[in-house]
């Protein structure tokens, strides 16, 4: 029997650390929450997605009273590009709705040490979603706002390494 393994790199920034177009992003899918509709859940997410060419798009996560209908803000937002387009980098921003986000975002827990540390990522659902987008020639990055105003910065490979593919 042969064992294979990869470890997986989190980064975890403040805001003053990402670049300009990763502070586009995460505004984009901070502002993109504020139109989700959770009654259910009450867990609100805004995605934005970095498409090839400087194309930015926002989604919104939208809830069914069947769970089976909900739209995902991160398929929303992929949903709103142009046809073959392949995401570059996801940045998300969700939290139960009674938490407001202000911009910038501040730290305003402990610094997060560890990945247990780390609460919020894309579902699995929405890893897939973003798999068949992913460009082919490097990593997708994903940006996600944590609790505390804490960033985690990682790649899609990361959250989903061994990926559903033909």
């Amino acid at each position: 029997m042969k064992k294979v393994s990869r470890i997986s790199e989190f980064s975890i920034l403040d805001w003053e650390e990402l670049t300009g177009v990763e502070k586009n992003l995460l505004a984009r899918a901070i502002e993109a929450r504020k139109r989700a509709y959770a009654p259910y859940s009450r867990f609100k997410v805004g995605a934005a997605v970095d498409m090839c060419h400087d194309e930015f798009h926002a989604g919104w996560n939208v809830e069914c009273i069947t769970h089976s209908q909900c739209i995902h803000a991160e398929e929303a937002a992929i949903s709103r590009a142009s046809p073959g387009a392949r995401v570059q980098q996801v940045a998300i921003a969700l939290g139960p709705e009674d938490v407001e986000i202000v911009m910038p975002p501040r730290r305003t827990g402990e610094e997060i040490q560890s990945v247990k540390q780390i609460t919020y990522t894309p579902c699995g659902n929405c890893l897939c979603v973003l798999a068949e987008h992913a460009p082919e020639d490097h990593p997708l990055t994903v940006l996600a706002l944590q609790p505390n105003g804490q960033i985690v910065k990682c790649t899609l490979c990361d959250l989903y390494p061994a990926g559903f593919s033909f």
